[in-house]
């Protein structure tokens, strides 16, 4: 079974539409099932699911507007995956971290061939943005646990193990900003986007 998918958890300011979000967004190939569930006073969170999205969904946010945070899981089957935290401020995305989950914690050497997403400009030579420095960054920009967060840092050297089981390797990123995995929500779909 192929696992070539792409998830997001994306935080809107509770005065933004969440219906202007999802109509902005420019999706190329699969329907996309989206919920919207409110985040205490300050956000509305926007949650998606997209099947082969692995190689478009993380821009199709970056290009949208009106969105503060984001938290992306790209599965990429069996070249890996990657997680994304991305911050909005007055309309400059900024990658705030940046994991690169490769079989055997290494990249394979079809890795280059893939038509992966290059979003932003890599911050090192390797693409990867995971220090004590992002974790305080991410701890900051969702008001998480710091501990939590320099944990989930700390475990990607081994998320890769986990690789071939769906979301499992991005779930400790997840958790340590206090989002779920969209199939998992109470409640039903709000909508499909549909390209």
């Amino acid at each position: 079974m192929s696992t070539f998918m792409a998830v997001a958890a994306v935080d809107l300011s509770r005065a933004a539409d969440p219906a202007g979000f999802v109509d902005a967004l420019k999706l190329p190939q699969e329907p996309v099932p989206y919920w919207i569930r409110p985040q205490g006073s300050a956000h509305t969170r926007v949650s998606l699911y997209a099947d082969r999205g692995n190689t478009w969904l993380a821009e199709a946010i970056a290009d949208a507007p009106d969105w503060e945070r984001a938290i992306i899981a790209l599965d990429h089957d069996e070249y890996g995956g990657e997680h994304l935290i991305l911050s909005r401020v007055d309309g400059v995305v900024s990658r705030v971290q940046h994991v690169f989950l490769h079989w055997d914690g290494e990249p394979g050497p079809d890795f280059d061939e893939v038509a992966l997403p290059r979003l932003l400009p890599a911050p090192t030579a390797d693409g990867m943005l995971n220090t004590p420095a992002s974790w305080a960054a991410v701890a900051a920009l969702y008001g998480a646990d710091p501990a939590a967060v320099e944990r989930a840092g700390r475990a990607a050297a081994e998320a890769h193990e986990e690789l071939g089981t769906i979301f499992t390797p991005f779930e400790g990123f997840w958790d340590a900003v206090g989002a779920e995995y969209p199939l998992e929500l109470d409640g039903e779909i709000d909508g499909i986007i549909v390209p």
